[in-house]
């Protein structure tokens, strides 16, 4: 399949121009072609970089312009910052927010991966890192964690290192989304066959009340007739 436009993401670049390579080089192409190729799936300010070797006739502008996607978005150092600033940058995890939480559990798992070629990465095993990413967790999860932190110890030793924390956030996403473990609240039919009392009860009032109305009107109707009706019958008896 034809790669996505790659516009500038450090993260993306790695897997975006492993994606560019196998798609080109698969076809046979020459690398006018592959130039002409490079310039439809990149844009943004990537366009604007590789702009002055789109127009260039000489037969190296497409060395020269992955060199030039290499120097910039496949440096080690800008690398490992982009994933360091965007992990700081997480924000903490509402108790209830599971969708959040696993957004955060893949991501783990990218940082972690990316850890095994990118050796800056390896700051994330101080134990100090970690604190600063259990603080992103809801207050139900951090809990679970600190047990797991005493199991780690007494088992290995040792602190828990990054891979030990992925790990343990990823097992419970997976357990937290588990369909066995999802439960759907419905009353119960003992309940949903006992009469609502209080409901039963607002509504009598509300009878009694359109009740007491309507017979007081009643009565004032009569009080207001009763004269008249009295009138009618002297003057026809005189």
């Amino acid at each position: 399949p034809p790669p996505e436009i790659f516009c500038g993401d450090f993260l993306k670049y790695e897997d975006w121009i492993f994606s560019f390579d196998a798609y080109v080089d698969g076809k046979g192409f020459s690398d006018a072609e592959k130039m002409r190729y490079l310039k439809k799936y990149v844009g943004g300010e990537v366009e604007s970089l590789i702009g002055s070797y789109c127009t260039s006739r000489n037969n190296q502008a497409y060395s020269k312009a992955s060199k030039e996607l290499q120097a910039r978005y496949g440096d080690p150092h800008r690398l490992t910052d982009s994933y360091r600033e965007k992990l700081e940058s997480w924000p903490r995890i509402g108790v209830s927010d599971k969708e959040e939480l696993r957004r955060l559990a893949d991501y783990l798992v990218q940082c972690s991966n990316a850890a095994e070629s990118l050796p800056g990465l390896q700051v994330l095993n101080d134990y100090k890192e970690i604190r600063r990413l259990k603080e992103k967790l809801p207050a139900w999860l951090s809990t679970r964690w600190g047990r797991e932190v005493h199991r780690i110890k007494k088992i290995k030793s040792s602190e828990p290192n990054f891979k030990d924390f992925v790990n343990f956030i990823r097992e419970e996403v997976e357990i937290l989304f588990d369909p066995y473990n999802e439960t759907e609240v419905r009353p119960s039919k003992v309940e949903s066959a006992k009469p609502n009392r209080r409901l039963q009860n607002v509504q009598a009032l509300q009878t009694r009340s359109f009740e007491e109305k309507k017979q007081h009107e009643e009565a004032r109707k009569c009080i207001f007739a009763s004269p008249c009706i009295m009138i009618s019958k002297h003057v026809f008896l005189f």
